[in-house]
């Protein structure tokens, strides 16, 4: 059968700039659809996100001020007691702020990335439905995406307390910490959603299909914030010349920037994860073969994980920690150019 966005005999493994064209070709296709529910989605997220971030921000303002007002005005320096104070309650802000913006993140995996993945992935074969649909079809999965997406959190977590605690190895732990949370939680959404997994086979096929899978997620999250940061730039002049007037237009231009944005990913994540399990599962083979005329993944057996890590998956840690070093540091070069 021809995929209903390439063209291309539906099964046959996908280029990187044909995942892209068919992420895009899909965000096209809805884009008015997606636009409105990513906005309806985002502006109590935003709201939400302000009202708690404001004390926290407000107290830290105030912390500044206090070290201000009672530094030496010749000698500039500080109370120790007052430091002492600085350090404990930043510690306690910084946490407040981490986990404002990790809920932000699970409601908006939960609620948008998950309707997004349905409409992707019936629009793969060639459907088109709408959110409510989507909604409808998803209701009965958002518990098992819910429970899996908050282990997959804490192992994050768990892998990044354990890597401070060797002073992330050099340099190397950041890279274990990216290559845990790209294979853990990049497929997560399509295998809880697609598939009938429970929550640990959720956390299983997601880590064993990423890891398949990873280069290809590795380009598409760069891609993806890439253009993040590219969108930011384009409009930061629109942005700016708001500046100078009220706040709230302001707000507005960039909530519907980053609500146009927003779908992107979780699109590509679904066509990597069909990419993936046609490529290394035969998934179209099973579903032509599947007695039912309009069979998805939840209606056909998905293999059980494979080994927690093989020598391969070691090659890929040490990459990936390089390529995230080699990330940071080019960060820290380009920002010393631009701003020194």
């Amino acid at each position: 059968m021809l995929d209903s966005q390439s063209g291309k005999q539906r099964g046959t493994p996908l280029t990187f700039g044909e995942i892209v064209r068919q992420t895009l070709a899909i965000y096209k296709t809805h884009f008015i659809t997606l636009l409105i529910f990513s906005v309806i989605v985002a502006i109590p997220l935003t709201l939400l996100s302000s009202y708690l971030l404001t004390p926290a921000l407000a107290r830290l303002s105030d912390l500044q001020q206090s070290v201000v007002s009672s530094s030496d005005a010749l000698s500039g320096s500080v109370d120790p007691s007052l430091l002492s104070q600085l350090g404990n309650d930043l510690g306690g802000i910084l946490a407040s702020v981490g986990m404002v913006l990790v809920a932000i993140s699970f409601v908006q995996t939960i609620i948008l990335n998950s309707a997004v993945t349905q409409i992707a992935s019936e629009q793969y074969f060639g459907k088109r439905i709408s959110i409510v649909q989507a909604f409808l079809t998803i209701s009965p999965r958002l518990p098992i995406l819910g429970v899996s997406s908050l282990l997959a959190y804490s192992v994050i977590v768990v892998v990044s307390v354990a890597m401070a605690a060797i002073l992330f190895a050099c340099g190397m732990g950041f890279g274990l910490i990216v290559y845990v949370a790209l294979t853990l939680q990049s497929l997560l959404v399509p295998v809880a959603i697609l598939e009938r997994q429970n929550i640990l086979g959720s956390l299983g096929r997601s880590f064993t299909l990423g890891k398949l899978h990873l280069w290809q997620i590795v380009r598409a999250t760069i891609l993806f914030m890439a253009f993040v940061q590219i969108a930011e730039v384009v409009f930061a002049p629109l942005i700016d010349s708001l500046a100078g007037g009220t706040g709230i237009v302001v707000a507005v231009i960039v909530l519907l920037i980053q609500a146009a944005i927003a779908p992107l990913f979780p699109i590509a994540m679904t066509l990597l994860y069909y990419d993936a399990r046609n490529r290394y599962e035969g998934l179209e083979a099973q579903l032509s073969a599947s007695e039912l005329a309009n069979a998805r993944p939840a209606d056909v057996a998905s293999p059980t994980a494979s080994a927690l890590i093989t020598n391969r998956d070691i090659s890929n840690i040490v990459l990936v920690s390089l390529l995230t070093l080699a990330m940071f540091f080019a960060l820290i070069a380009l920002q010393m150019l631009f701003v020194g």
